[in-house]
């Protein structure tokens, strides 16, 4: 099936028909399968949704059944993302959360007058270390709704969700009593320095998961094929 294919699949059947194919869709695409394995088996229920239409086939649960029927035995045996596949896709999510928060942060304190607690001068972003805290506190927090909307197994994700909480959790305890201890202490962040940064981690993230899903798949299918 060529690339974007299932969208033309999509134009065609009707929109009680999609509504059917996307809810199965959407079910497998929560088992963290493999970015490659998943595009496959999709594209193959697209085809047999399209098949089924051409048929004349009604979008009732007869329809609904078959489809899920197939996506059963497709998923039965299908690859699942490794840990490192995780991780890069992690990183992509996270980085580019803050890649657009930053600039944000940096744009709105131009308004605030040198010497408060957070102010934008120039190509530096200057803050204390309580402001410090609550921009740590909102990336802990950032970083666990990125772990919940990873298609992920549960246990791996609770155990994700509980390192980040424990290490968040010292990093702010930390920097609060150090804020308590030094309020007048600044911080000056280069914001070119640290956008290029996130845009860097969130690319590399973004790739890592790719290499690695597409090398993961290539060897899996490749061994099938030895085996047949």
């Amino acid at each position: 099936m060529s690339k974007y294919q299932y969208k033309r699949i999509q134009k065609k059947i009707t929109s009680e028909h999609e509504e059917k194919v996307f809810d199965v869709v959407g079910q497998i695409r929560k088992m963290g399968l493999n970015k490659y394995e998943f595009v496959t088996i999709r594209d193959k229920i697209y085809l047999e949704a399209e098949r089924l239409y051409d048929e004349r086939c009604p979008a009732n649960d007869n329809f609904y059944n078959k489809l899920l029927k197939l996506s059963n035995k497709l998923t039965q045996k299908a690859l699942k993302k490794s840990i490192f596949e995780n991780i890069g896709n992690l990183l992509f999510t996270i980085f580019v959360i803050i890649s657009v928060a930053l600039p944000i942060t940096y744009g709105i304190n131009f308004k605030n007058p040198i010497g408060s607690s957070i102010y934008s001068k120039g190509l530096y972003l200057h803050l204390n270390l309580y402001n410090l805290f609550l921009m740590i506190l909102c990336c802990a927090v950032g970083m666990i709704v990125a772990t919940l909307i990873q298609r992920i197994e549960k246990n791996k994700k609770k155990n994700l969700i509980i390192a980040i909480c424990g290490v968040g959790l010292v990093l702010c305890i930390l920097i609060y009593a150090l804020s308590v201890n030094f309020p007048d202490f600044f911080l000056k962040i280069n914001f070119l320095v640290f956008e290029s940064l996130a845009l860097a981690l969130s690319i590399g993230g973004y790739f890592l998961e790719d290499a690695i899903a597409s090398k993961n798949y290539k060897e899996k299918h490749e061994d099938n094929k030895s085996k047949d």
